[in-house]
C-alpha cells in the first residue's frame, strides 16, 4: 500500500496534551507524518519476515527490525490519551518477545506485526478533529471572553462564559445562547443579593439560587419602585437608574432568549447568538463595574 509522505520539523511538547487543549493543523499533519512513517516501517518489516520462509524462525536481524516496529507502535499509542492499558501492555509484550528471536516462528511474527498495524490504525480511526475557522478563533476556549473585570467579579460564571464562546465557535449556536443565559443568571442573582432582595413562596423564604428568573426580576423591580419616591442625592439617583436599566435588561433577556432556549421553542442562528452575546457581555460588564460599591 502506498502512503503519502509529508516532511515536517518535529514540534516540541507532549502530543498527549492535545486532548485537553486545542492544537494547530501543523501539529495534526506532523502526527500524520509519524503515522505514515510507522506504516512504511511496519510494511517493510512484514515483507522481510514473510519472504524469509514460513517454516523458519526469526533471526537476529529480523528480530531487531520487528522489535523497532513494536517499540514505535508503543510510543505512538502512548502519545494519545485514552488508549486501553491492556492494549499498551500487549504491544509492550510483543516488543519484548521480538527481541528474543528464537521463541517466535515466522507465522506468529507475521501475525503480531499485522496486529500492531491494525491496532495503531484502529486507535486513530476512533479519534475526530474539529476545525475552527480563523474568524471564530477569538471565541474558542477564551476564559476571559468578557474581559478581566467580569472574570474577576464572577468566578462562578467563568466556565459558562468560556463554553458560550466555544459553542459559538463550533457552530452550536443554540448551546451558546443557553450558556449565555446561565451567565446572565449569575449576574442577575448577584444583583439581587446586593440589593438584599428576598423571595418568598407561601410565606417561606426561598434561596435566591432556587428562585426562578421571573420572581427575582419582579422583586428587583419592586425594590427599585419602592425606592424611587424616597429623597436621594444625585449619585444615589444615578445608581438607582442604572440598576433599573439592569433589571430591564434581565427581563428583556428572559423574554427573548431564556424562555425559548430553555424550552426548546426554537433554534438560534449565528447572528442571533452574537446578538445574545453582545447583550449578556454588556450586562455582565455593567454589573462588574456597578457592583463594586455598596447599594
Amino acid at each position: 500500500m502506498k502512503y503519502l509522505t509529508v516532511s515536517f520539523h518535529p514540534i516540541p511538547g507532549p502530543w498527549g496534551k492535545m486532548a485537553t487543549r486545542p492544537v494547530s493543523l501543523l501539529m495534526i499533519l506532523h502526527k500524520c507524518n509519524e503515522y505514515y512513517q510507522f506504516c512504511d516501517e511496519a510494511n517493510a518489516a512484514y515483507d522481510l519476515v514473510r519472504e524469509f520462509g514460513l517454516e523458519k524462525r526469526m533471526d537476529e536481524g529480523m528480530s531487531r527490525i520487528a522489535s523497532s516496529v513494536a517499540t514505535k507502535a508503543s510510543e505512538f499509542l502512548r502519545s494519545w490519551k485514552g488508549v486501553s492499558p491492556s492494549i499498551l501492555t500487549q504491544v509492550d509484550q510483543y516488543a519484548a518477545d521480538f527481541k528474543r528471536a528464537a521463541i517466535l516462528t515466522i507465522p506468529v511474527a507475521l501475525m503480531r506485526l499485522e496486529y500492531l498495524k491494525q491496532t495503531v490504525q484502529g486507535e486513530l480511526a476512533v479519534r475526530k478533529f474539529l476545525y475552527v475557522p480563523n474568524h471564530e478563533e477569538e471565541f474558542f476556549r477564551k476564559s476571559r471572553l468578557f474581559g478581566n473585570a467580569v472574570y474577576n467579579s464572577f468566578p462562578n460564571a467563568r466556565a459558562d462564559i468560556e463554553n458560550a464562546g466555544t459553542a459559538l465557535a463550533t457552530r452550536l449556536y443554540t448551546a451558546s445562547v443557553f450558556y449565555l443565559m446561565r451567565t446572565a443568571e449569575h449576574g442577575l442573582r448577584e444583583l439581587a443579593r446586593r440589593m438584599k432582595v428576598r423571595i418568598k413562596h407561601k410565606s417561606a423564604l426561598v434561596p435566591l439560587e432556587h428562585a426562578d428568573w421571573n420572581a427575582v426580576i419582579t422583586e428587583i423591580k419592586n425594590k427599585i419602585t419602592a425606592a424611587r419616591p424616597l429623597p436621594h442625592g444625585p449619585k444615589r439617583q444615578e445608581k438607582l437608574e442604572r440598576y433599573s436599566d439592569a433589571a430591564d435588561h434581565c427581563e428583556f433577556m428572559k423574554d427573548i432568549w431564556r424562555n425559548t432556549a430553555s424550552h426548546a421553542r426554537k433554534s438560534y442562528s449565528r447572528t442571533e447568538a452574537l446578538a445574545a452575546m453582545d447583550r449578556v457581555r454588556d450586562f455582565m460588564q455593567f454589573l462588574s463595574q456597578s457592583l463594586r460599591g455598596r447599594w
